[in-house]
């Protein structure tokens, strides 16, 4: 039996990731998007009470410690572009490291938000083609979100 969206959204407040629900589109139902992101099991349950099947957002940079590298495909080709423009780049390696595959086919890398990555902010397309990252002032979904019907 799978977890349920509350389920997976308390063990990751408990883990230390503040969370808050998002819409199939992956804006945030809350007012305040991602700055409403919680770690009190009350206030996560709320949410989920009020949004059952609401996907799970986490925000990125200092409030998580995250930082995320999202690597897209093409969505004509299916092609794993973001892969490409890394393995180009030389940086192949870095798919071994913690990550987690999206339902697009594209694949989240997982980095903490300190070091070189403190306060990096969010780009698109910006290291190259296929390759966005989160930062400072952005969320990811999470993994083991499940898009509502």
């Amino acid at each position: 039996m799978s977890a349920t969206p509350v389920e997976i959204a308390l063990d990751l407040a408990r883990a230390g990731f503040p969370v808050f629900p998002c819409k199939k589109d992956k804006t945030p139902y809350t007012l305040h998007g991602f700055k409403d992101a919680a770690l009190d099991p009350a206030t996560v349950t709320a949410f989920w009470q009020a949004q059952p099947s609401a996907l799970i957002g986490i925000p990125t940079g200092q409030a998580s410690g995250l930082y995320v590298v999202d690597l897209d495909t093409d969505k004509a080709t299916g092609e794993a572009l973001g892969e490409a423009t890394l393995a180009a780049l030389g940086l192949s390696h870095l798919l071994t490291g913690p990550g987690a595959n999206t339902p697009s086919g594209g694949r989240h890398l997982y980095f903490r938000a300190d070091g070189l990555a403190a306060g990096l902010g969010i780009t698109a397309k910006k290291i190259g083609p296929g390759i966005d990252t989160r930062g400072e002032g952005g969320y990811v979904i999470a993994p083991g979100s499940i898009a509502p019907a």
